[in-house]
């Protein structure tokens, strides 16, 4: 059995002693876990330092900086996820007039608050599933990703 290619420590100094970590028996890439911050780093042997890995406590944080929650009525653009925070009243999201084929765009209730003040997706003169009915969220959490298949937005994985 060759040696192995990847190695989790436990750093149980400070956040600063974080450089300090050897990597064992000349291994590339660590993943250490710092107890002092509860946060984990990534070690590459390039990269002084190491690289601080997000934890799930600071994603809606950073999520709120890469996609900004939208709580007003507003035109999707293609290619785009939204996050919806419609807790101020419902909200309406208008599709592209002239969508081209397979243009995605995503949904998601970010606060749970659909189910109180609903999400209206307006298909601005498409089909959505073979319909002219405005796809609704209206459940705590939900979410909708729709392609445009060259006719009609349809849902995409």
């Amino acid at each position: 059995m060759g040696a192995a290619s990847n190695f989790l420590g436990i750093n149980t100094g400070t956040d600063t002693a974080r450089a300090a970590i050897t990597k064992p028996g000349g291994i590339a890439y660590v993943l250490a876990y710092i107890t002092d911050t509860g946060r984990l780093w990534f070690f590459d042997g390039v990269i002084a330092g190491g690289i601080q890995l997000a934890l799930s406590s600071d994603l809606g944080t950073q999520l709120a900086s890469i996609y900004p929650a939208k709580t007003a009525n507003f035109n999707a653009v293609a290619g785009k996820r939204y996050h919806i925070d419609s807790v101020g009243g419902a909200i309406t999201a208008t599709l592209p007039a002239s969508p081209g084929q397979g243009d995605t765009i995503a949904f998601v209730d970010t606060t749970g608050q659909a189910a109180s003040h609903a999400v209206t997706i307006a298909l601005n003169g498409k089909n959505y599933l073979g319909a002219t009915a405005n796809p609704i969220l209206n459940i705590a959490y939900a979410t909708l990703k729709i392609e445009f298949n060259g006719t009609q937005w349809i849902d995409s994985p």
